[in-house]
């Protein structure tokens, strides 16, 4: 199973249709995939779970969509000019404890996407110095989507159809290459 993240807890934002359009296009390509939404997590996430403490919600978010994912594709807007902050304090309480290695080893796809031109460029390279410090291999082409208002619409259905190619490229790839290190 591959699990998708959206970075955001913003509600009614473009990472979650871009994740949920992503598991569409591994679903018809018959890839097991899942979706995590950071707006789905409670509130007080960021208090409740931090230090040590797990709650029952992140308990099940480690026991049903971290722990048998076999590869993580990860959705993240830019937040003045790098990803929320909510994603970095996803990412910390899952490596606070003693299970910090639950995700190591595990290869990351990153998608970028802002509304101005830049797709969060910077903000995946970031996101990259973190993930390679807790272990993960991020897979070499990042695919940053600057104008995603003019890729998605309102409602999430795609616009733009060479963006869309361009990412079931970069997924096809990022597959291939989990087949190649025995992990697809």
């Amino acid at each position: 199973m591959i699990l998708i993240i959206s970075g955001t807890n913003r509600p009614n934002n473009y990472s979650r249709k871009m994740a949920l359009q992503m598991q569409k296009m591994l679903e018809q390509g018959g890839q097991d995939s899942k979706v995590l939404s950071l707006e789905d997590l409670p509130s007080d996430m960021p208090v409740s779970d931090m230090f040590g403490n797990r709650s029952p919600v992140m308990k099940n978010v480690i026991k049903t969509l971290i722990t048998p994912a076999k590869a993580l594709m990860i959705v993240a807007p830019e937040y003045n000019g790098s990803y929320p902050g909510i994603l970095k304090v996803f990412l910390e309480s899952l490596s606070d404890d003693d299970d910090w290695k639950i995700m190591e080893g595990r290869s990351v796809m990153l998608v970028g996407v802002s509304a101005g031109r830049a797709g969060n460029l910077r903000g995946l390279d970031h996101l990259t110095s973190v993930l390679h410090y807790m272990g993960l291999p991020v897979f070499h082409e990042k695919l940053a989507l600057p104008g995603i208002v003019k890729i998605l619409s309102e409602d999430g259905a795609w616009i733009d159809q060479r963006s869309k190619a361009v990412l079931q490229r970069r997924m096809d790839a990022f597959i291939l290459s989990l087949k190649c290190h025995g992990r697809g």
